[in-house]
């Protein structure tokens, strides 16, 4: 990932800077190309302290 994003020197945005294409077996395109960011996951941490508004109102909070 890093040569590809120093391959079209993208650094100051790779998530639209680096485009993904779908090929099939034979190598043809089956889908036009789009940018990384529509590929990228991530997780963030929830954490709610003791005195959140939710849990004052009898509201529930389930870790993800």
């Amino acid at each position: 990932m890093y040569a590809a994003i120093d391959e079209v020197n993208g650094w100051r945005d790779p998530l639209n800077s680096i485009k993904v294409v779908a090929l099939d077996l034979d190598g043809n395109e089956v889908r036009p190309k789009e940018p990384l960011r529509k590929y990228v996951v991530g997780a963030a941490r929830l954490e709610v302290d003791e005195w959140s508004p939710l849990l004052r109102h009898g509201g529930a909070v389930v870790p993800g």
